[in-house]
């Protein structure tokens, strides 16, 4: 079952509520980036009940520094605990995990945890550091210390939801970025921002064809599926019985909500 609403007025407290269930895993992401996330958690977790909140009110975050990602951060939970009764929060999102789970396990330490990583570790077996490129917002990029190239594009993560059912408008913005001079050693991309798994075939096909060499890219989602799955075991908190529930709440107005809807499906 599939359900949808939208929360206006967050700071007045004015909120539509959809059908609440116990023991809910929630997912935060600022768009619809962290549902890829969601569509690996729920195979693999076929039992449990779903809620995805899409900050749209707060898009983008890649451009917001630590102290505004924090602050956004600890207000949608402190909404989350209210309503939603979360057994475990997914922070579907490479920019507040790298910027703010520890600030919030330290500020909520009666609520578990899972954070979005990029998937470097894997990355770093098959392939030397100056072979990486990392593909991610600018403020996930800042909290990287390894010493590889990286790249951000302002507000790309936005423009794929403003986009989301033409995506391939992005494809001349995204060639401009990739230069083959600067990238020609790259042998494989690592991304760093749930939202660029939904242009994951673009942006292959683009970096192939601009560095004329095979490209591998390396996405987490599949990790923090089964870094959800060995929590919710470790907790006792694996359901067996029942089928899944997956509610989707939009922070922004009617017309973010629309947009939202036409994509909602996982």
């Amino acid at each position: 079952m599939e359900e949808l609403g939208l929360i206006v007025n967050n700071s007045q407290n004015k909120f539509l509520i959809i059908y609440i269930s116990m023991q809910n895993i929630v997912f935060i992401d600022s768009g619809n980036g962290g549902k890829n996330i969601l569509k690996a958690c729920k195979q693999l977790l076929p039992k449990h009940n779903f809620i995805y909140i899409s900050d749209t009110k707060n898009a983008p975050y890649g451009n917001k520094n630590p102290k505004e990602l924090f602050l956004i951060a600890k207000n949608l939970i402190e909404m989350i605990i209210e309503k939603f009764n979360p057994k475990i929060v997914v922070i579907a999102c490479n920019t507040l995990t790298t910027n703010c789970i520890q600030k919030l396990r330290d500020s909520f330490r009666n609520l578990v945890f899972v954070g979005t990583e990029p998937a470097l570790a894997p990355a770093l077996k098959k392939y030397k550091p100056s072979e990486l490129l990392l593909f991610s917002t600018r403020a996930t990029n800042k909290k990287c210390k390894l010493k590889i190239k990286k790249i951000s594009i302002k507000n790309l993560p936005k423009m794929i939801d403003e986009n989301i059912n033409d995506l391939e408008k992005l494809d001349n913005l995204l060639k401009k970025h990739f230069k083959i001079k600067k990238y020609s050693k790259i042998k494989a991309i690592v991304l760093g921002c749930t939202h660029y798994s939904l242009i994951d075939k673009m942006i292959h096909d683009m970096a192939k064809r601009v560095l004329q060499c095979e490209i591998k890219l390396f996405d987490g989602k599949y990790g923090v599926a089964r870094h959800l799955k060995k929590v919710l075991e470790e907790n006792g908190l694996i359901n067996e019985n029942g089928s899944a529930n997956v509610q989707y709440v939009v922070t922004g107005d009617e017309k973010e909500l629309n947009v939202f809807k036409k994509y909602m499906s996982v």
